[in-house]
């Protein structure tokens, strides 16, 4: 009993001496440490008694009334049982062990839930009777079906029903006892270093598929947390309980699944798990607004309200750091956060601690300023904090490492004491060389009226939209240049063209993130999207922010990297875009404006201006768009997705019982679904932001060459694999591969014969492939770490070990890579020609991988003899001329050479 929680909580509780502990046990037999320390500790009293036995139970609480004068003030029950041998079953293992199946879910429930009962009312008198009046039961995330779902664990079948049967027992006391004063929760331990949890940990393969299994959960997670850390936390939850939170399910860190959905809040940093529920909490109770009332100052007040507390709640869920502030016009808002423990986020006037112990007033202004597109110069917009402190250099340093500035300017105004104005104009992206603003003109952009489609076709699980879009961008390519506003022909006709840069970057952009692969046509991620984008206008927010997102999709698939200023400049002015809008609460509840946010955040993953200076912090948007987590230690960021929706999740909760439900909450529904096209969404993402990482990473761990960077590099190798092996189960039997045309038991390609279903199986190699070509990316973002910690001469025999395995990973995927191109093409040899539509997505989303296999070094020459020729039919036989360029570009290993835009 020395390493387990039950032991830690008496141990914990009774270092104060005025707290009297008793400890229930079933035998002092095996409680040699417990009698250890009640013998040097006067208030720690065992009792032996039989918690499935009422009537021993009822002795036992007899026993305690007359230390306590008939009263107890907290109630912990933490006595459980493993059940019988039978839990590494799963459900279907049982089938013909039918009295075993009964045995497991009995012996788990009566232990671990009609026990828990009898404790309860055997000690509740005495708790009617306490000042505290608490009770908590200990549970497991077991129990929770967010957790099971996401880890996959399908074993401890008993287990997991009885505490799943433990959190409702919770809740039901607390249903009851709630005019008592009485108050109850669930409360999960965590994964603790137990001597029961070694039993079943010790084993290295079994450890190894824990730690995957707690990884989906928490991205941050080496092991089990200790005892002492586990008992602490839990305790300081059960001294937070008041009636909000009784009858609740909660983890060891205080949040609960219903504050917000359980992905999301575990993935968290642990230092804002605790503090989440009750800001939360307290905004939701806080708005109760008119949002049906006609009265445009009710709607205008709440609306503001409502985006004080968004604000507040996604700067806590970003991690800010020291000097993170944030200004929305025409809204009276100031914060600061004022520490790491977050306790200091205020709204109004702001008051910022000091070394020297006093308190300044911080005031923030945001300026942006552009001139006119006909002036010489831009200037880039800026953030200006103006702060008055008597300690300078302080602020100085701080917002220094906040915001990555080489060389901070201060300026003092004469009129304010030493008050500071921090400029932007010294950050690195200033190095970046500037692409000219007049370049994006109006006739650039998509105009989708007139595109022209047969009645009928076959369905196809890339969407229709998606189809349609890619069709009219070809259509509008094949116009005649001397009638600009000539109607396309409905069947357009393949020829050599030189399409404009937006017609390839766009469709490549919507091939990845708005289609589905699924054969029951499920919605992805970003499924409605194209027509969303038919019905903007040219100028919207939406448009502005796809054309950003796309061009940065398309730097170093399309075209060389510098293609990544044109589109930090377009989300410049998509930023611009959005706060304009934002400022009307009508247009702030639109579809587009909604789902501009989510494609401006994509920006920043496709991008990886998460990781710098860049993106939502130019445009003073910072804490709507910037969801990171503790930005620039890349130990602690999350590689998901799941907080870049938090803005549409709050906005959903607050308007689902009044306002007619956004199509943007598609987003939000999407992520919970199991649908291939979802699935590699979050995968390829994951993989963008894990590359930005790993170069970052060994950037400085070569720099610096300090062993903590390296262990983080280290670390993060280790991280990269296990990503690896997620793509590799993708789509993990969550669809029916039956019904696929190409899948990883099709290695024979060559031999697979048809008739397919043209229009799902191009679906689903497309994604395939796109799901390869990020799985090469990633392959060879860890051979240049694992080749780097060789040169450092660190960890060289696990590095050399782990480059053999991507060397081979690597010439497995380019097989199949190249194996599937003519599936991709929507046939089975590259001489048949096939619909347009279908050709027309494959032909732009091939583009990617043959780039690759051009590129890479571990290409072998059959393989870049393919991808030459692939490049070929999509260029003279689809009427790509971009392809034959990249091709040649290629070819001559000179990707620079290639035009950014086609010159008219």
């Amino acid at each position: 009993m020395s390493r387990c929680t039950s032991f830690g909580f008496i141990e914990n509780l009774s270092a104060n001496s005025k707290d009297e502990v008793f400890a229930l046990i079933r035998s002092r037999a095996t409680a040699g440490p417990l009698e250890k320390l009640a013998a040097g500790r006067r208030n720690v009293h065992i009792i032996v008694t039989d918690i499935a036995d009422p009537q021993k139970l009822a002795e036992a609480a007899a026993e305690v009334a007359k230390v306590t004068a008939g009263s107890l003030d907290v109630l912990i029950l933490n006595a459980s049982s493993p059940g019988p041998d039978t839990g590494a079953l799963s459900p279907t293992a049982f089938h013909g062990k039918e009295e075993a199946l009964e045995n497991e879910i009995n012996e788990n429930v009566r232990t671990n839930v009609i026990s828990n009962v009898f404790v309860v009312n055997a000690f509740l008198d005495l708790i009617r009777n306490g000042k505290e009046k608490k009770i908590s039961f200990i549970t497991s995330p077991s129990g929770d079906v967010e957790f099971t779902r996401i880890t996959g664990l399908s074993t401890l079948l008993g287990y997991s029903v009885s505490k799943a049967g433990l959190n409702m027992l919770a809740t039901k006391y607390a249903v009851e006892l709630a005019p008592e004063g009485i108050k109850t929760v669930a409360l999960s331990p965590g994964w603790v270093d137990t001597d029961s949890a070694r039993a079943v940990t010790g084993d290295p393969e079994v450890r190894k598929f824990m730690l995957n299994a707690f990884y989906k959960i928490d991205k941050d997670v080496k092991g089990p947390i200790s005892v002492d850390e586990s008992v602490a936390l839990q305790l300081k939850v059960i001294q937070d309980l008041n009636q909000e939170n009784s009858g609740k399910s909660l983890t060891h860190r205080g949040n609960s699944d219903d504050v917000l959905p359980a992905r999301l809040v575990m993935r968290l940093p642990q230092s804002l798990q605790a503090e989440l529920g009750q800001i939360y909490g307290s905004a939701v109770k806080a708005i109760q607004y008119p949002w049906g009332s006609d009265d445009r100052n009710a709607i205008n007040s709440a609306y503001n309200d409502t985006m004080r507390i968004l604000i507040i709640v996604v700067l806590a869920l970003a991690g800010v750091e020291f000097l993170s502030v944030c200004l929305l016009k025409d809204l009276d808002l100031r914060i600061l956060d004022k520490s790491r423990d977050y306790a200091g986020m205020v709204i109004g006037k702001t008051k910022a601690p000091q070394t020297d112990g006093t308190r300044a007033n911080v005031e923030v202004e945001l300026e942006r300023r552009y001139t006119r597109r006909d002036e010489p110069q831009q200037p880039e917009p800026q953030l200006r904090f103006l702060i008055v402190t008597p300690n300078v250099s302080q602020v100085r340093n701080e917002a220094y490492r906040s915001f990555k500035m080489r060389e901070p300017r201060l300026v003092t105004k004469p009129d304010l004491n030493a008050s500071v104005v921090l400029g932007l104009q010294e950050d690195q992206r200033l190095n970046h060389p500037r692409v000219d603003c007049t370049q994006i003109r109006s006739t650039a952009l998509i105009e989708l009226q007139n595109g022209h489609f047969p009645a009928s076709r076959e369905s196809s699980t890339v969407s229709d939209d998606t189809q349609e879009l890619a069709l009219v961008l070809i259509q509008r390519a094949t116009k005649s240049p001397s009638n600009p506003s000539a109607k396309p022909s409905p069947s357009p006709t393949l020829q050599t063209l030189s399409s404009p840069w937006d017609e390839l970057a766009i469709p490549l952009f919507i091939n990845l993130f708005a289609s589905s692969s699924s054969s029951s046509h499920g919605q992805s991620i970003l499924s409605f999207l194209p027509n969303l984008i038919r019905q903007s206008s040219p100028d919207s927010a939406l448009l502005l922010a796809v054309h950003a997102a796309a061009d940065a999709n398309a730097s170093g698939k399309l075209t060389d990297h510098k293609a990544i200023y044109q589109a930090r400049r377009k989300h410049l002015l998509a930023l611009d875009a959005v706060q304009r809008a934002l400022q009307d609460p009508q247009s702030a509840s639109q579809d587009d404006t909604l789902c501009s946010l989510f494609i401006l955040t994509l920006f920043e993953y496709i991008s990886g201006d998460t990781v710098s200076s860049h993106g939502s912090h130019i445009g003073g948007y910072e804490a709507l768009l910037d969801l990171r987590c503790r930005a620039g230690d890349p130990r602690t960021q999350d590689y998901s997705l799941f907080l870049s929706i938090l803005t549409q999740i709050l906005i959903k909760y607050l308007r689902m019982q009044t306002v007619p439900r956004p199509r943007t909450v598609q987003i939000i529904d999407a992520l919970y679904g199991n649908d291939a096209g979802t699935l590699s969404v979050k995968l390829k993402l994951r993989v963008t932001q894990f590359n930005h990482h790993a170069e970052n990473n060994l950037r400085v761990a070569q720099s610096l060459l300090q062993e903590a960077d390296i262990s983080t590099l280290v670390t993060l190798v280790h991280v990269g694999e296990m990503l690896d092996d997620d793509i590799n189960d993708w789509p993990s039997g969550s669809i029916d591969e039956s019904k696929y045309a190409y899948s990883k038991s099709d290695l024979g390609l060559s031999g697979w014969s048809g008739p397919f279903h043209i229009y799902h199986n191009l679906a689903v190699a497309n994604e395939w492939n796109m799901l390869r070509s990020a799985r090469l990316m990633l392959l060879m973002s860890l051979v240049k770490c694992c080749l780097g910690l060789i040169g450092m001469n660190r960890s060289e025999s696990e590095a050399l070990a782990l480059l053999q395995r991507c060397k081979i990973k690597i010439a497995e995927t380019l097989d199949d890579t190249v194996a599937s191109f003519p599936y991709s093409l929507g046939r089975g040899d590259m001489k048949h020609a096939m619909p347009t539509a279908g050709i027309a997505t494959s032909g732009f989303a091939l583009l990617w991988p043959t780039g690759l296999i051009l590129r890479c070094p571990f290409s072998t020459p059959a393989h870049k003899a393919v991808a030459a020729e692939v490049l070929e039919y999509i260029g003279g036989g689809l009427g790509l001329q971009r392809a034959l360029d990249l091709k040649e570009a290629w070819l001559r290993g000179n990707v620079t050479t290639t035009r950014m835009r086609s010159q008219p």
